[in-house]
């Protein structure tokens, strides 16, 4: 056989063998598009978005004393000082992360300044240090990476109510929570009140809670995945409170 058949056989195996592959790509694209829309589908069916003012408590000593519930809100943290976390377990995700503390830097856009934005740990969870020590009165926030460095909150998306959430503070003093919400939000795309109303979940609050941040999807950041607990003897209480009487009437 000459040269020029045997060059030419080659590169028709060649070509086939590309088209193949190419075919196979192709395939592999569809079927990850796929699982990413039956992902959001998914979670878009399951999850529903709380109005933050329905998730604060009805009554506090300081309202009936003549302060605003926002006045609370504001200054929960500088009432209730306490040691910062230093460690994060949720075991039905399989997160178990060191937690460090996150400031924040202004956002500029075209030389105007946009506001604030939150600093996120790298290969941690971020602890948001203007927030609430854990066991104190106020909202303790903590942040986490969804699809890079560490992508410590990648699957928060997943958490269910009831799921249990612990932290440990620079003292080794632990504080066990349950998770009462798990929803998600849009970023992209949001108008500024929706925004703003994203915000509400990371103010301070007047009653002792945990919010987990981060972004979603897996593969993107064009929305946010909001998660809140509650102290786990605060939970079993309210749900004492919430079963019937067991006692004879």
């Amino acid at each position: 056989m000459s040269p020029s058949r045997l060059l030419n056989g080659f590169m028709d195996r060649l070509a086939s063998l590309l088209l193949v592959f190419g075919l196979c790509l192709l395939a592999l694209g569809a079927l990850v598009q796929a699982s990413r829309y039956v992902t959001m589908r998914r979670v878009a069916a399951t999850s529903h978005t709380p109005r933050f003012e329905e998730s604060l408590p009805s009554e506090r000593a300081d309202v009936g004393q003549g302060r605003l519930v926002a006045e609370v809100i504001d200054d929960a943290a500088e009432a209730a000082p306490g040691r910062m976390p230093v460690h994060i377990a949720i075991p039905s995700i399989g997160v178990d992360s060191p937690v460090v503390g996150v400031g924040w830097q202004a956002r500029i856009v075209n030389g105007e300044n946009q506001g604030n934005v939150w600093e996120t740990a790298d290969y941690a969870a971020g602890f948001h240090e203007n927030s609430a020590a854990p066991g104190t009165v106020g909202n303790t926030v903590i942040s986490g990476h969804n699809n890079k460095r560490g992508s410590v909150f990648r699957d928060i998306y997943k958490l269910v109510p009831g799921d249990d959430i612990t932290l440990e503070d620079m003292d080794g003093a632990v504080y066990e929570y349950e998770v009462a919400e798990s929803f998600v939000v849009r970023e992209e795309g949001a108008s500024e009140a929706e925004r703003i109303d994203n915000t509400h979940w990371i103010r301070q609050t007047p009653d002792e809670r945990l919010t987990l941040v981060s972004c979603f999807p897996p593969w993107s950041n064009t929305h946010r995945a909001i998660v809140v607990a509650f102290p786990v003897s605060e939970t079993a209480a309210g749900a004492e409170q919430a079963l019937p009487s067991s006692e004879p009437q």
